[in-house]
């Protein structure tokens, strides 16, 4: 109980003293980046095609930038103004010390980028800075003889057809205007219609398919979590922790994170992905070729997984921190 109580008291204190840092506002910045981008974009195509590009940017890039920013603070800060010794000779366990600062900056990430995941939704919805664009819904004919013969209609940007042996193939037809014609190639395909005819303007959707907000903004936390206890983790045994989490993030994880097979897995990537993308309709994510070639968790086994692991690492990280000899160099 007295380790509780130590742990959520410095918990509340740190997160006072993280609301006046500097790095604090330099975090909240880089999180805001992509909810001003999302924003700045609404309307400019529809929401779905923002909110897919805007949410991988926040998972790949933003995430863990944020979380090398912010957990640093945890011990290296610390070393660095040589105040670590102080520190660590208080009458509290070194353990709820290294949990209770880890716990504060990790809330205020998640806090940070889930709400910046929440803007960026309303931001692809709403056409706050143009009037919203226009797509065309357009007609594939077919020729018979003379005659011209309807076929569905679409307003997506590319045209799918079947062809010889049952496989699907696409064409991008480009902004096509009602009223015009767009004649199509390859002809001697099986099923390929002749042309595409544009019928008439529409506003572009700004709607997104329901679920697809809420796994966002899970995924966003929880990678904001996650990756603070890395930099934390790291800033134990390394004295720049933000180089080595920068290798970390953007290398060895980008690695793992892309390569075919199991190893995908290793990665918190691939866990934050899977929450996102199993917890949105399929085609959302579409135009993102690699992961339609990926196998990705259900949400609910994706945050399982990345419980079990994280507490691993946090009880390896508080036995570190306990043994650990810190040297303050002049």
């Amino acid at each position: 109980m007295a380790f509780l109580t130590a742990l959520l008291l410095i918990c509340r204190l740190e997160l006072r003293s993280l609301f006046r840092s500097v790095r604090t506002w330099v975090a909240a910045g880089i999180a805001l980046l992509v909810a001003a981008i999302a924003v700045l974009a609404g309307g400019a195509a529809p929401a779905e095609r923002i909110f897919s590009g805007m949410s991988v940017m926040m998972l790949q890039i933003i995430a863990p930038l944020v979380g090398l920013v912010l957990g640093s603070v945890v011990i290296s800060e610390e070393v660095e103004a040589r105040t670590i010794t102080f520190i660590f000779t208080r009458p509290v366990h070194r353990s709820a010390l290294f949990i209770g600062r880890w716990l504060a900056v990790g809330l205020l990430a998640a806090g940070l980028l889930g709400g910046s995941a929440a803007l960026t939704t309303w931001g692809t919805t709403h056409a706050l800075v143009r009037e919203p664009a226009q797509r065309t819904e357009w007609v594939r004919e077919f020729q018979r003889g003379e005659r011209w013969v309807e076929a569905d209609r679409s307003t997506h940007r590319r045209v799918l057809y079947e062809v010889e042996g049952g496989d699907l193939e696409r064409e991008w037809i480009g902004w096509i205007q009602p009223g015009e014609i767009y004649p199509l190639q390859r002809p001697d395909k099986l099923n390929r219609p002749n042309r595409i005819r544009g019928l008439a303007a529409l506003p572009v959707d700004m709607t997104l398919p329901a679920g697809a907000s809420t796994a966002f903004a899970g995924a966003a936390a929880l990678a904001a979590l996650f990756y603070t206890m890395i930099t934390a983790g790291l800033s134990i045994f390394v004295k720049r922790p933000l180089i080595f989490g920068l290798g970390y993030a953007f290398a060895f994880e980008g690695l793992l994170a892309n390569l075919p097979g199991s190893t995908q897995a290793l990665s918190v990537q691939h866990h934050v992905r899977s929450m996102l993308i199993s917890g949105s309709p399929p085609e959302l994510f579409e135009r993102f070729r690699l992961f339609g070639e990926m196998e990705f968790f259900t949400p609910g086994e994706a945050v399982l997984r990345l419980l079990a692991i994280g507490g691993g690492v946090l009880a390896l990280c508080a036995w570190a921190v306990q043994r650990r000899q810190f040297v303050l160099t002049s």
